[in-house]
């Protein structure tokens, strides 16, 4: 007969004990957690039928933000901010933008060039900001009291090129007649609306430089990517719109540009149409420009009274071909009309 060791039976029974004392141990932890859970919902209970006011008020606010930002993220508030966020196919169909002038941009865009293109500051309307007044407008939109550097600090303004035409040289004016830009500027201040029709996007080259700090780079591309398009107004309380490049240059108030836009160095051309359709209307509308051009200077309109710019070598031939132009008979015109 085998008798067990001692210190097996010993050691053994220890283990024994070990693990009785774990599992003991265990569910004490488990019920611990549980009580410990237990309270914390049975605290948050009476907080919360202590405070079924302020708890029903807190829950009403979080429902009631949460619906308008639903809200305010539904086609009735959307617009565009900034032009580089616009679709490709916006300009491609040459879709068009209802939109408010801001400001009109005065400073130059590349300062080597005589005559720069006539940039305003527009801002996106909302089906919303539509049915508003202009009063209402400038409280809705927090222009009420703006002043012109913080309008060119927002960044939620488009910034749009008319298309066809450039800023005149400087001329000068009789008292009494209108100066330089007054018409425009005053466009901007009574925030007339306006359909702006989109033709191209003027961006940064790749290739183009830009200062290091990012703050200040960022801040140079979103005021230099504009969008080049024909702009249409409704003067006063006529019933259909007028474009806007043709009332510039039909009175004296923009020359015009060998094209629809300026070439300008450390910039390219994105998103125009090549339709045929649409290269034929452009070749219209700049015709149309031409002729609206040559009434200005037989009216010597704007630009055009100014003895200095009628003489100058650039509009010499120009003018002098109207002149004589205007002076020929109809059978005269009619003839060359027929030889070319």
């Amino acid at each position: 007969m085998v008798v067990p060791d001692r210190e097996d039976s010993e050691s053994e029974s220890s283990s024994q004990k070990k693990i009785l004392y774990n599992s003991v141990a265990d569910d004490n932890q488990e019920k611990s957690t549980k009580s410990l859970i237990g309270n914390l919902f049975d605290s948050g209970s009476d907080w919360i039928n202590e405070n079924k006011l302020l708890f029903r008020y807190a829950t009403f606010s979080s429902i009631a933000v949460l619906g308008v930002y639903g809200l305010l993220n539904t086609p009735f508030f959307f617009r565009f901010k900034d032009a580089e966020k616009i679709p490709a196919y916006y300009f491609k169909r040459r879709k068009k933008l209802h939109c408010r002038i801001v400001h009109v941009v005065r400073d130059d865009v590349a300062k080597n060039l005589e005559c720069q293109p006539i940039r305003l500051l527009l801002r996106h309307l909302t089906p919303l900001e539509r049915c508003l007044s202009r009063p209402l407008f400038d409280s809705f939109t927090g222009l009420k009291y703006a002043n012109e550097s913080s309008i060119r600090s927002r960044n939620d303004l488009l910034c749009a090129e008319i298309a066809g035409v450039v800023s005149p040289p400087p001329y000068s004016v009789e008292i009494g007649m209108e100066e330089d830009g007054a018409w425009l500027k005053r466009l901007a201040e009574d925030r007339s609306r306006v359909t702006l029709q989109l033709l191209s996007l003027r961006s940064p080259s790749p290739n183009n430089r830009f200062p290091s700090n990012l703050e200040e780079k960022n801040t140079i591309v979103k005021e230099k990517t504009s969008i080049i398009g024909h702009i249409t107004y409704r003067p006063g309380t006529a019933m259909f719109q007028k474009d806007l490049a043709s009332s510039l240059v039909l009175y004296g108030r923009a020359d015009l540009e060998n094209g629809l836009y300026t070439e300008l160095d450390g910039y390219d051309i994105e998103y125009a149409s090549t339709s045929t359709k649409d290269i034929d209307k452009d070749v219209e509308f700049v015709s149309i420009l031409e002729e609206n051009q040559a009434k200005a200077i037989h009216e010597k309109w704007g630009m055009w009274s100014d003895k200095n710019i009628r003489q100058n070598f650039k509009y010499k031939s120009l003018v002098e071909e109207v002149e004589t132009d205007k002076t020929k008979t109809w059978v005269r015109k009619l003839w060359e009309k027929v030889m070319n």
